[in-house]
């Protein structure tokens, strides 16, 4: 078994849930992986609710 580094990491963070896809998607393109479950963040009144997806790239290769 081999260890596997993150590299980057990045936060994909949009309004609506079809942005956060799309992003999401053109990261997943780019070599990025999700990492985790989406959390929705609901702030107070007046604010906008949130989608974020936490997404890693990883040094070399990666093996099951």
């Amino acid at each position: 078994m081999s260890l596997v580094r993150i590299k980057r990491y990045h936060l994909a963070l949009a309004t609506d849930p079809e942005k956060l896809q799309n992003d999401v998607n053109k990261l997943l393109g780019e070599g990025w992986q999700p990492v985790g479950q989406i959390v929705i963040i609901q702030a107070s009144a007046g604010t906008e609710t949130r989608f974020c997806q936490t997404m890693v790239q990883h040094e070399g290769e990666i093996r099951g």
